[in-house]
């Protein structure tokens, strides 16, 4: 198993806390040490036992044997958890526990009853300093309260019936396990919620220096746009000698709009077509075109439906945009026409003009109207159209399924309209 096996979801799942930040992992690394440490220290109880009573006992090939078996499983368990940084899981654990239970009776039967309280019943102090495993991994509850008692009832049973010790001697004795495995339940709880404690601080910690961060970065970019950008764009509004009215009126608008990015931050996403269309109009107003606006049939078409997403809103409020942009560059009228409708599932967003009007294909407006109408609301899963010829003004067509795709920004949509040129 590679240390990523060990680190992964699964694994931590096995805790009952499953959680993967570095104060958590720590707390799990803590807890592998000390149960490392205890079942080498069982280990070392029977290892003493073997040397010094194991070969005077009746059945000491027997009882080597269970020594064999006892510290092959506890080696394994050992090596496990290093490899996997973390207490074995509980179903390792409830094995372990029914080895120690078994190991128990069949120490009992091994030893001698002038043994019972020597090193010859050895599987008595190794069971002790083992059963902190318990405590470790099982989750406090019936798990936990039944590997308890069943380590305690294998040692009594073994005890009573096996060696002949006395109650008074044997219940005693049998606390000993539920101590060991309470205090060591306590400590682990203690310290995974405080790992867990820790992994929350630092994520706390870390958003906020993320958001500071960003603050500093819009702060930097505002300063930038304010003393390059917006102060040439408001000395060019207040020579009125090298402007044009509408150029100027246009200036005014974006310099308004501007001012309020630099201090405000860009709007939130708006999922209100309507809305949307209005501030639009309000927009190109105050650039000079009067635009005459058109959307009661979206308050009464379908008033059940849900509203659009951000993305089908900015997509047809952007085309909208370079339409109205378009109108107010090239057509020589200072009117246009907005209309939206919702039929058949599908909203319907149009803009006429009668202004000159163009020859679409054979007009350096292609681009423009490729990439900034066409291309935009193709993206978005819809259509856009449109239609002109010279002296005829200029009709655009915006089609979106109302529950069209998102455009692929994490559903937001959020795309600024450039400064196409028609």
């Amino acid at each position: 198993m590679s240390r990523s096996d060990a680190e992964s979801p699964a694994n931590r799942a096995d805790a009952g806390h499953p959680s993967s930040g570095a104060g958590a992992e720590h707390a799990e690394r803590v807890l592998m040490r000390a149960f490392v440490l205890f079942r080498l220290g069982g280990l070392v109880q029977i290892g003493v036992a073997v040397v010094t009573a194991g070969t005077r006992q009746p059945h000491s090939l027997a009882v080597v044997s269970l020594a064999a078996v006892i510290t092959a499983e506890s080696l394994c368990l050992v090596a496990l958890a290093v490899r996997r940084r973390r207490v074995p899981p509980a179903a390792l654990i409830a094995l372990d526990v029914c080895l120690c239970v078994a190991g128990l009776f069949v120490g009992a039967v091994l030893a001698r009853r002038q043994d019972a309280h020597s090193w010859g019943y050895f599987m008595y102090p190794y069971s002790l300093l083992t059963s902190v495993g318990i405590g470790l991994r099982l989750r406090p509850g019936l798990s936990l309260a039944c590997g308890t008692g069943l380590l305690m009832g294998g040692y009594i049973g073994s005890a009573l019936t096996m060696l002949g010790d006395p109650v008074w001697n044997v219940i005693p004795n049998s606390l000993t396990y539920a101590c060991n495995i309470a205090i060591a339940a306590i400590v682990a709880h203690t310290l995974r919620r405080d790992g867990r404690n820790l992994d929350r601080l630092s994520t706390r910690l870390a958003h906020e220096e993320s958001r500071r961060a960003r603050e500093q970065e819009r702060a930097r970019q505002a300063r930038l746009l304010h003393d390059r950008i917006l102060q040439t764009l408001e000395t060019l509004v207040r020579d009125e000698r090298r402007l044009d009215g509408v150029l100027r009126d246009r200036l005014v608008a974006e310099t308004g709009w501007l001012r309020a990015f630099v201090r405000d931050g860009e709007a939130e996403p708006c999922d209100d077509l309507e809305e949307a269309l209005r501030l639009l109009v309000e927009e190109k107003t105050l650039a000079g075109l009067r635009v005459e606006l058109h959307t009661e049939q979206l308050r009464t078409a379908a008033p059940g439906l849900p509203p659009p997403s951000v993305a089908t809103v900015e997509a047809i409020v952007g085309a909208a945009r370079e339409a109205l942009t378009n109108v107010q560059k090239h057509a020589a009228v200072d009117r246009a026409v907005v209309r939206a409708e919702l039929t058949d599932g599908e909203y319907l967003v149009t803009v006429l003009d009668h202004g000159r009007g163009f020859v679409p294909d054979a007009s350096a407006a292609g681009t423009g109207i490729r990439e900034s109408i066409e291309a935009r609301m193709a993206e978005a899963g819809g259509s856009g159209t449109v239609e002109s010829g010279l002296g005829d003004g200029t009709y655009v067509e915006l089609r979106l399924h109302a529950t069209a795709p998102s455009t692929g920004d994490g559903g937001t949509g959020r795309r600024r309209a450039g400064p196409d040129q028609r």
